[in-house]
């Protein structure tokens, strides 16, 4: 938002704050300007807006609704709990507001809880495919594969271009040791979206299980490409590579991340192994150091111990 339309947005509220001075009584009034802070991110205000709605219509369970999620803006899950199960309270049917209602349970850990509201807003509505997702990801995670693979492929028939639902299916498919299948569903993944990291992840990860090397490497270097901070499948991609004998491809990617980020400790920690493996042992010993020198090696999974110990060994190996 640039200062114009903040400017616009600040006197649309004053103006709105203004009118309800005048007529504090004007409930459409309050809603409209309920809805318009909660729009503009006021979410504090929003909440005191929705409470004085409540005091007016207790039996109202729109403003339930709403203040559940002002409530879940700020953080405030047991607030979002209890005005959404007032909301469904009164008004049983209202299918958004049990969808509300199980999310927040599954993020508070009630997952049995939120099996049953999910279960009831698709009773309620079918075809919500956010339902049919958020409740198969919740049986994915309690192994529960019958019931995961049945919604997961309901959210897909739904829309067919739901990224996340073919990538919980593919998992769960992993999981089961139906690889063929969840390697399709990655496959879709990528096709459907082509910087969707984790997909090439989890197919190295399973071409690596099937030590096919060669496809792995592939795989994890498309995930390193795409997100260069996942140092989990650059710590795959230097690993299959030594054994891959891939040392100048992995030198070439390395030096050019260290020429962007030289103060990376993983990066030159990574680099010396490479360099070790190559028996290239003076370049390995500077980058040793300077990983070990650097104060965010701390932040990383680096044993600092061990990497003390290979500086003492290459140390003495190039005094000999």
């Amino acid at each position: 938002m640039n200062e114009n339309q903040q400017l616009e947005t600040t006197n649309k509220l004053g103006k709105l704050r203004e009118d309800l001075k005048k007529d504090p009584n004007n409930i459409a009034l309050r809603e409209f300007y309920a809805e318009q802070l909660s729009e503009k991110g006021e979410n504090e205000e929003s909440i005191n807006q929705y409470k004085i709605l409540i005091k007016l219509s207790p039996n109202k369970s729109e403003y339930y609704y709403c203040l559940g999620i002002a409530l879940e803006k700020i953080k405030d899950m047991q607030g979002a709990l209890e005005a959404y199960k007032k909301a469904v309270d009164i008004y049983p049917d209202f299918g958004d507001a049990h969808y509300n209602l199980a999310y927040v349970l599954d993020r508070t850990g009630k997952q049995l809880e939120a099996i049953k509201e999910y279960q009831i807003a698709i009773n309620l509505n079918p075809k919500d495919a956010n339902a049919h997702f958020n409740l198969g990801c919740i049986h994915s995670e309690r192994d529960n594969a019958k019931e995961a693979l049945e919604h997961l492929n309901i959210a897909i028939e739904i829309n067919p271009e739901d990224e996340y639902a073919h990538f919980y299916l593919a998992f769960e498919f992993q999981k089961m040791g139906i690889i063929e299948k969840a390697l399709q569903e990655y496959d879709t993944v990528i096709r459907i979206n082509p910087k969707y990291s984790w997909a090439y992840y989890n197919k190295g990860y399973i071409y690596l299980s099937q030590n096919e090397k060669e496809k792995a490497f592939n795989e994890f270097k498309k995930t390193f490409e795409i997100n260069n901070e996942d140092y989990k499948a650059l710590q795959q991609l230097i690993a299959i590579g030594l054994d891959l004998n891939y040392g100048d491809n992995l030198l070439d990617l390395l030096e050019d991340l260290i020429i962007m980020d030289s103060k990376n400790a993983i990066l030159h920690f990574y680099i010396a192994e490479v360099f070790s493996k190559m028996n290239l042992l003076e370049d390995a010993f500077l980058h040793y150091k300077k990983a070990y020198n650097l104060p965010n090696l701390k932040k990383s999974d680096i044993d600092p111990i061990k990497l003390r110990e290979k500086l003492i060994f290459l140390k003495n190996k190039l005094a000999e």
